[in-house]
């Protein structure tokens, strides 16, 4: 296989094995798999708490992530909070109500991670997050260079 063509299978394995973790919060909790996505996303994104964060960054569809949010305060574990300077903006807060979801979460990432990284020695992951973090700042500039055009 080609070098692009490794990169981009190994990053959809990633993606389908956080996934398959996630659906076993989903069965567990009775929640769909996009609401344990956007709970994922808040819990593990401090700072990042819009519904247009999680869709501009999870790249996911505004409105699947809007039913999902809705469902979430629905069932108190999400709560909405306007912006104090910007009455537009909401941000979004997990609930006490929603720690029994969250610890089944942090075990799940735990999972992910263990599983990821089996095998590698500390350095060489510390020497990954670099590489992973020059990668992504790579591929955001490219974008905007290409919006521009």
């Amino acid at each position: 296989m080609k070098r692009t063509t490794e990169f981009l299978v190994t990053m959809d394995g990633v993606v389908k094995l956080q996934d398959e973790l996630l659906k076993e919060i989903c069965a567990e909790f009775g929640i769909s798999l996009t609401e344990a996505k956007v709970m994922s996303f808040l819990r593990n994104n401090p700072g990042k708490d819009t519904a247009a964060e999680i869709v501009e960054l999870r790249r996911m569809q505004k409105g699947n992530v809007s039913a999902a949010v809705d469902a979430l305060v629905g069932r108190s574990w999400l709560r909405r909070e306007p912006d104090a300077g910007d009455r537009r903006k909401i941000h979004l807060h997990l609930t006490r109500d929603a720690d029994p979801i969250l610890a089944a979460i942090d075990r799940g990432w735990e999972e992910f991670r263990e599983s990821l990284f089996a095998g590698i020695s500390e350095e060489d992951r510390k020497l990954f997050e670099r590489i992973n973090c020059r990668i992504g700042a790579n591929a955001r500039q490219a974008l905007k260079g290409r919006k521009r055009s």
